[in-house]
């Protein structure tokens, strides 16, 4: 799926680009508008939202060398990561991005590297 990031003042920008200073009604036909374009040129999803940094915290098994390099395979091709450590002896995984505990588990199932959010495993 190809996602545009776009900050919502950079929408509005673009917006007021288009069409100057709008009315809600007139402003909310140029969004519907652009986001058809959108997705008659091929892109699939849309995020308004700013950019935050989240710190993704989770129990994954990492057992062998194997295991590791395949996580960091997986982490490496991720969108929006800044950082990211990987603790052998707690078998812990610290991602710090713009991406959620969720996203990044399901990144993991694909490989079969089941992972728990770390507060809630309660092992530590």
């Amino acid at each position: 799926m190809e996602v545009i990031w776009m900050s919502d003042a950079m929408l509005w920008s673009r917006i007021d680009t288009l069409h100057g200073s709008c009315q809600a009604s007139t402003t909310n036909k140029i969004i519907s508008l652009f986001i058809y374009l959108l997705h008659s040129h091929g892109v699939s999803g849309f995020k308004t939202q700013p950019h935050r940094s989240l710190v993704v915290e989770l129990k994954v098994d990492l057992d062998c060398d194997g295991c590791i390099k395949k996580i960091l395979k997986a982490i490496k091709k991720m969108e929006d990561i800044e950082t990211y450590d990987l603790d052998t002896e707690l078998n812990k995984v610290t991602i710090t991005g713009n991406v959620t505990t969720e996203e990044v588990i399901k990144v993991f199932q694909k490989i079969r590297k089941p992972a728990t959010n770390w507060e809630e495993d309660g092992a530590h």
